[in-house]
């Protein structure tokens, strides 16, 4: 895997964000490059419609590729893993079930928004087995920017944007937080996933259990969710709704 960020992260801060008042900037970025555990074959890639939430239908470059994954399904959704090489971080798909009638293409992907949290997370996860899958799943680059001031206060996090702030002995006068900013790109393709994340303040193995059976299919071609974790503890480095493509 590669660490070197490269140029990914541009314009990280808005023009307005810093002026005479500021004295100091602190930026935090990660960046991952890494190979899948086994790649598409970018021969099978070909053109298929992609259904967005607003009724929209645009044309992407969807990969395809049949093999065992680690998969689950629930009443109302599937989960899919894809182990990136050296098996230590994962990328795990998080997908609608279509439900009928034929008509609609896909299922809403809010009920499922509201449904992830750690605990359901963590059951989805733990269902998983070592699937027999026919995957479909867009080339897509994903990439988003936004500030987390008002998030942060509302997390509990108040002093810090005040005067009453205390940063210790950085700098000889009071300093104190305006806002906080973060941008992130995910970049999802036949070789792999290159991902890179900024945020700036001012101031596949062989213990899985085998199902043989005829292929699940998981076809990716509404909106998803898609997370890229730590896999010995979960830990989530990037997190995502795919919601309305930018074929790449």
């Amino acid at each position: 895997m590669k660490t070197k960020p490269k140029k990914n992260i541009k314009n990280l801060l808005p023009p307005d964000s810093i002026d005479s008042n500021t004295r100091m900037v602190l930026a935090n970025a990660i960046y991952m490059n890494a190979d899948w555990f086994s790649a598409f074959d970018a021969a099978l890639t070909r053109k298929e419609p992609f259904h967005s939430q607003t009724g929209k239908v645009f044309q992407v470059n969807m990969m395809h590729r049949r093999n065992h994954f680690n998969y689950n399904e629930t009443e109302n959704l599937q989960i899919l893993e894809i182990p990136y090489k050296g098996n230590a971080l994962s990328i795990l798909f998080i997908l609608p079930k279509k439900i009928p009638p034929p008509t609609i293409p896909f299922q809403p992907i809010q009920p499922i928004e509201k449904l992830l949290n750690e605990q359901n997370l963590n059951l989805w996860k733990k269902g998983m087995t070592y699937t027999n899958v026919q995957l479909f799943l867009p080339r897509f680059k994903f990439e988003t920017s936004c500030q987390l001031g008002n998030q942060l206060k509302k997390m509990g996090m108040l002093t810090a944007f005040t005067p009453q702030a205390d940063f210790g002995n950085i700098g000889s006068e009071d300093i104190s937080i305006r806002d906080v900013y973060h941008k992130a790109l995910v970049k999802v393709e036949e070789q792999g996933t290159e991902a890179a994340a900024a945020t700036v303040t001012v101031n596949e193995t062989s213990s899985m259990q085998v199902r043989e059976e005829a292929p699940k299919f998981f076809m990716a071609n509404h909106p998803f969710i898609f997370i890229i974790q730590e896999k010995k503890y979960g830990t989530i480095l990037f997190i995502g709704k795919f919601a309305e493509p930018s074929p790449v």
